[in-house]
């Protein structure tokens, strides 16, 4: 993926795991709950509604695939959150590089910036 910086990322701090927090997407408030298995080496997300009604139950990150892309639920966010590496180094999603060098993206809308590049 090409000019990474013209989108936002949702940071994802290994040190809570698991943890829950609130994030918006596409004007809706959602909550994620985050967790790691060390036996297989995979995060997932819960995703939760603005109720903490379940939407989605251990949507692994899978490097270079929107979370969410295999589920049909009208409740779900429209934006596309991917993980991946802008420097192109990484391939895969692993606890030593996800924070450092792979990020979940929102690839749904970029950012805005003015003529020197700041976000608006």
């Amino acid at each position: 993926m090409e000019q990474t910086e013209q989108y936002g990322y949702i940071e994802i701090d290994k040190t809570l795991i698991p943890y829950r927090f609130d994030i918006t997407l596409a004007g809706e408030v959602f909550f994620f709950d985050v967790r790691y298995a060390e036996t297989t080496g995979i995060f997932t997300i819960d995703l939760y509604d603005a109720d903490e009604e379940a939407i989605v139950y251990g949507e692994p990150l899978i490097y270079g695939q929107a979370l969410f892309e295999d589920v049909v639920d009208e409740r779900l966010p429209l934006n596309q959150l991917v993980p991946f590496d802008p420097s192109e180094n990484e391939s895969v999603v692993t606890f030593q590089n996800l924070g450092d060098m792979v990020f979940l993206f929102d690839v749904s809308e970029p950012i805005e910036t003015d003529e020197s590049g700041d976000a608006l």
